[in-house]
């Protein structure tokens, strides 16, 4: 409570103690500053988040691996550059695509799987998830971020060129291989080759057609997959959607919002252990009945016949344009 002091003009302090009302509206007058330096930070935030967002849409900086992760600089290298992004490595500007967000959630429940399977134990209480994992082509970086907010935190995508890394033997410690390699001249191959003789896990997001191929079906005949084939994951209602990032050159097929002409594909999945192959594989059909988004089978055609039962009683056709 406030008292006028007439000789200075100044007001003093009651010498009374404060009544509950006055109490009471002293916390609200510390509640209001409060609110207001909080509604201040906040418009600073959103300004800079706003800046930060218009500077991406003009395209990254340059730049350059250091110790695996990108470094800004001025400086050029000898590669391919594309928009202001400088490769490490001579890249195809039709091949810089992002995978689809719901391709990696398609392989959540293989990959903490085959994390149980490498030692790393499961955690109740958090979604985070040990299991190291590597995509040895790059095109922006974008599947460290969408792994990431699926749990998986140690993902390995440098700017580096694939094939020197195994030419050089500096391959990354890891538990799985997942990719998905670019579709142009002889990429889908040479992967597939790497990975048959890697003695690893990987999931590779292919075209269908893919296990049509000669070389494909040679490298069956061989035993090259050894005693447990691969086994495939796909999409029940949509296909999945690739695009290019903003600041790539899209061709004339590719549409302004960057989405590339559609396609059927599925991750092509394999372990080498085929004990381990058949317990994932059991595990991924129970998973399966416990959903509608994904199926499992040991063949292309056997992912066809389950996505058109699951999707017959919803009378739909399978997308391949989202709605």
């Amino acid at each position: 409570k406030i008292l006028a002091d007439p000789h200075s003009g100044r007001a003093a302090p009651s010498t009374h103690p404060p009544s509950p009302l006055d109490v009471e509206m002293a916390k609200g007058a510390r509640l209001r500053a409060r609110l207001t330096d909080g509604r201040r930070v906040l418009r600073i935030l959103r300004a800079r988040y706003k800046c930060r967002t218009n500077a991406s849409r003009l395209g990254p900086p340059q730049a350059e691996v250091d110790g695996g992760h990108l470094r800004k600089t001025a400086e050029s290298h000898s590669g391919s550059a594309v928009e202001g992004l400088q490769f490490t490595f001579e890249a195809d500007p039709r091949d810089h695509c992002e995978t689809d967000r719901r391709a990696y959630r398609h392989i959540e429940a293989l990959l903490r799987h085959l994390a149980q399977l490498a030692g790393f134990p499961a955690s109740t209480d958090s979604p985070r998830c040990e299991v190291r994992l590597w995509d040895p082509y790059y095109c922006h970086g974008a599947v460290v971020g969408n792994l990431g907010a699926l749990g998986f935190r140690s993902v390995h995508n440098a700017n580096e060129d694939f094939y020197a890394v195994v030419r050089e033997r500096r391959c990354p410690e890891y538990d799985v291989l997942v990719t998905n390699p670019p579709y142009s001249g002889d990429h889908i191959e040479r992967c597939l080759r790497y990975c048959v003789g890697s003695g690893k896990p990987w999931c590779i997001l292919l075209p269908n057609w893919v296990h049509e191929k000669p070389w494909y079906k040679q490298l069956q005949a061989d035993g090259a997959f050894g005693s447990a084939p691969p086994f495939f994951v796909g999409p029940v209602k949509q296909a999945y959607c690739f695009r290019m990032p903003q600041w790539a050159s899209k061709p004339d097929h590719v549409g302004s919002d960057g989405r590339t002409t559609p396609y059927l594909a599925s991750w092509f999945v394999h372990l080498p252990c085929a004990k381990a192959a058949a317990s994932t594989l059991r595990h991924l059909e129970l998973e399966e009945d416990r959903q509608s988004d994904w199926v499992v089978s040991t063949t292309i055609g056997g992912l066809k016949d389950k996505a058109k039962r699951i999707r017959a009683p919803m009378r739909q056709g399978f997308r391949f344009k989202s709605v």
